[in-house]
């Protein structure tokens, strides 16, 4: 297993989060926001089904005619739209240095990315890597930590080349066809920091995997 990867690119985000201590707090803040939203959205949709079902004795017979059916669909539309916008407006948040960190990492002027793109690698990309990956984990663990590791540049991937979600899996799986090893490293820290529950609620971490990442795409990709 080689290290060089996770020591090269822990040094590089450590030393731009130095340089810009107010981004870091101000991206996790904002990070912090968004899970704020989701949790609270969750809540709201979940307090809705209770009253609806549980305090005026509502049941769905039938969603056609069932009336609370289509509050929670409604309330449901909010939640997700409220998580769209709070995701867009972390990655778009250009007062941020370190908000694209692939810039960052090519060291060049920060681009300016279409809603589109951002959808795809907050939304979609994450999403079709979960679905990959649970289903690894399923299979005795080992191809969900193999599938983790190929598909990890996706997201980089769907930023940079602004293409879609599934020609990014495919080109990620490419690019680390002979860097298994030196990317395992980089994956079990960012699992670890991203994971434990105290960072994960407070996304503590977020900027500085985030630089991670990219610093190694940016680094495999020149290769």
């Amino acid at each position: 297993m080689e290290f060089s990867l996770v020591k090269n690119g822990s040094s590089f985000a450590w030393e731009q989060l130095k340089k810009h201590t107010d981004s870091w707090f101000m991206l996790s803040l904002k990070s912090f926001g968004m899970t704020f939203v989701m949790i609270g959205g969750l809540c709201v949709y979940m307090l809705c089904a209770l009253f609806l079902y549980g305090f005026m004795a509502i049941t769905p017979h039938s969603f056609v005619y069932d009336p609370a059916w289509y509050v929670q669909v409604l309330v449901l539309v909010f939640f997700l739209v409220g998580i769209y916008q709070a995701l867009i407006h972390i990655v778009s948040y250009s007062n941020v240095p370190v908000a694209n960190t692939l810039d960052v990492a090519y060291g060049k002027p920060m681009r300016k990315f279409s809603n589109r793109v951002q959808t795809r690698a907050l939304l979609f990309v994450p999403l079709l890597q979960a679905i990959i990956i649970g289903l690894g984990l399923i299979c005795f663990v080992v191809p969900g930590i193999y599938f983790g590791v190929r598909f990890s540049l996706a997201r980089s991937i769907a930023i940079d080349e602004q293409c879609r979600s599934t020609h990014a899996l495919a080109t990620s799986w490419r690019m680390t066809q002979d860097s298994f090893w030196s990317l395992l490293p980089v994956g079990i820290l960012s699992a670890l920091l991203l994971l434990f529950p105290i960072t994960r609620i407070l996304n503590m971490f977020f900027p500085f995997v985030d630089l991670l990442m990219s610093h190694t795409y940016v680094f495999l990709k020149q290769k």
